[in-house]
């Protein structure tokens, strides 16, 4: 009787490259989150984030110092319209709060639209809750989503509406890219210097309602995250996760009362294709965000305000100093 070997040949998985994996962007923008807070306050998955320690194939650039629109006051409405639209007030006429109304979106219209019109991505999500944000003309293909339902308080809209986006991030009909804007943290710092059962309220790290609303706004990021990660197509996807602010603040406001407290933020930018990551060497600025997700999709849009982050964004050395570099004083 003859004896047959059978060998069974085992063939690894291929890693997928960046041009096989499906371009995917997650643009998270927490309204009033000071320049100070993320490293001051316990917001644990923003520093894992930072210090790539999400996934180990994701890696991420950061600022401490990004700017807001030059040309207008530190307020949401002209730095919601940079971010959404690539440009400045001088070109989106969005210059002050309530003036989104009368933007120039025909010319430079947001980016989830361009995304749909290129035929980048088949269908773009937007999540806010604030009423100035839906003069957006985003197109059929962008699904807007705003909790307009009556007795809730603003924390718990800003969680409905995570968790619609946790839902649309498991299911197979997952939007292509997605912008979310939180309100709870800018809503507890306008409430400066109040407070309200034994919390004192305000723009600052060392107020405790502002301490707490951090820390939920994180958790929520957190969550996010964890369904996006737990996606059964995760590794065949090449996801850009942006976390930005539109201002900072201080005391009980932005806008001329705060100026330069008001007009830096902290900017994130985490993916699979930033090899080194570390802090920008350039001051970045709201208007950047925008291309930097149209490039990502492989959308080029000429004449915006702002430049792509991506693998070649130069990053800070930072070597070894003498003590007297730098020193201003003997104490």
């Amino acid at each position: 009787m003859k004896r047959f070997l059978l060998f069974l040949a085992v063939v690894p998985a291929l890693a997928l490259s960046g041009a096989e994996r499906r371009a995917m962007s997650l643009v998270l923008m927490v309204d009033g989150l000071r320049v100070d807070a993320p490293g001051n306050l316990n917001m644990i998955n923003y520093s894992m984030l930072q210090n790539n320690r999400w996934h180990p194939e994701y890696r991420a650039l950061f600022a401490d110092n990004c700017r807001t629109v030059p040309d207008a006051v530190p307020d949401s409405a002209p730095n919601h319209a940079a971010i959404i639209t690539g440009v400045n007030a001088a070109k989106n006429r969005v210059f002050a709060n309530r003036t989104t109304m009368k933007g120039n979106f025909k010319e430079w219209k947001p980016y989830l639209a361009r995304l749909v019109d290129a035929g980048a991505v088949n269908k773009g999500a937007f999540f806010f809750l604030w009423w100035e944000d839906a003069h957006y003309p985003m197109g059929d293909k962008v699904a807007c989503y705003r909790n307009l339902v009556r007795g809730l308080e603003l924390w718990q809209k800003d969680e409905d509406c995570v968790n619609r986006l946790i839902a649309a991030l498991r299911s197979d009909d997952t939007p292509e890219a997605v912008l979310f804007f939180f309100d709870t943290l800018d809503h507890k710092g306008h409430k400066g210097g109040r407070m309200e059962n034994g919390v004192r309220y305000g723009f600052y790290p060392y107020s405790r309602g502002y301490i707490h609303a951090a820390a939920l706004t994180d958790w929520w990021i957190g969550n996010i995250l964890h369904a996006l990660r737990q996606r059964p197509t995760f590794e065949q996807e090449d996801w850009l996760i942006i976390i930005c602010a539109d201002h900072g603040g201080y005391s009980g406001g932005h806008g001329s009362v705060a100026e330069e407290m008001a007009r830096t933020t902290p900017l994130l930018v985490v993916s699979r294709n930033i090899s080194a990551g570390g802090k920008m060497a350039e001051v970045p600025s709201l208007t950047d965000i925008a291309p930097t997700v149209l490039k990502h999709h492989g959308v080029a849009v000429p004449g915006l305000d702002g430049k792509a982050i991506d693998a070649s964004t130069a990053v800070q050395k930072i070597g070894k100093r003498k003590l007297s570099d730098g020193l201003i004083y003997y104490l």
